[in-house]
């Protein structure tokens, strides 16, 4: 990944901190170190100490990253897609200003293509889903983590590709299901 801080952003430059970051992504600080060690997520800048600072094109890529984990993808595939993803000028925009961010990733997100299912989707379940696909992981993963936009996401594309029925019997009611044991053991 370029290290340098691309035009524009030396003007609104703060240099998020990983905790920081980490926080408005909605991930753990040891995720993004991972993701950075693992697929080369690297934040635009250090700070003099080393330390890893993030600028808003940063920012947008984790978020994409992170919703395309979310919706099932393997972390290494959206990676990829994330650090290849065209990202429009974001220089203007505050890293602190995480709507606008959000914003901005709502839109990049939509021009994807990596997102379909031209991509095998993969990865752990965060519930346990007795006989579950990786779309209906992918889709307890946008639930648990509250991702209402990566769960309407899932739900409107199986909708669309396999049907209502489909989409209810083998992803939303088995979700809603392991929702509800977790919930019965565990009070949360």
């Amino acid at each position: 990944m370029n290290t340098e801080v691309l035009p524009g952003d030396e003007a609104t430059f703060v240099g998020l901190t990983v905790a920081m970051v980490a926080s408005r992504v909605g991930v753990a600080p040891a995720t993004l170190r991972t993701w950075e060690r693992r697929y080369g997520m690297s934040p635009s800048q250090r700070s003099e100490g080393g330390h890893r600072r993030y600028c808003s094109t940063d920012i947008v890529r984790l978020e994409i990253m992170r919703r395309l984990v979310l919706s099932g993808m393997p972390a290494g595939d959206a990676a990829r897609a994330a650090l290849e993803s065209k990202i429009p000028d974001v220089s203007m925009i505050s890293p602190v200003d995480i709507e606008q961010i959000v914003l901005r990733v709502s839109e990049i997100f939509k021009t994807l293509d990596c997102h379909t299912t031209s991509l095998h989707p993969g990865g752990g379940a965060v519930l346990s889903i007795a006989g579950s696909n990786a779309i209906a992981r992918g889709l307890s993963k946008a639930a648990s983590s509250l991702d209402s936009e990566s769960c309407n996401q899932i739900i409107t594309q199986n909708i669309n590709e396999k049907g209502v029925v489909w989409t209810w019997e083998n992803l939303i009611s088995k979700v809603i299901c392991a929702l509800g044991e977790r919930w019965a053991k565990t009070g949360q």
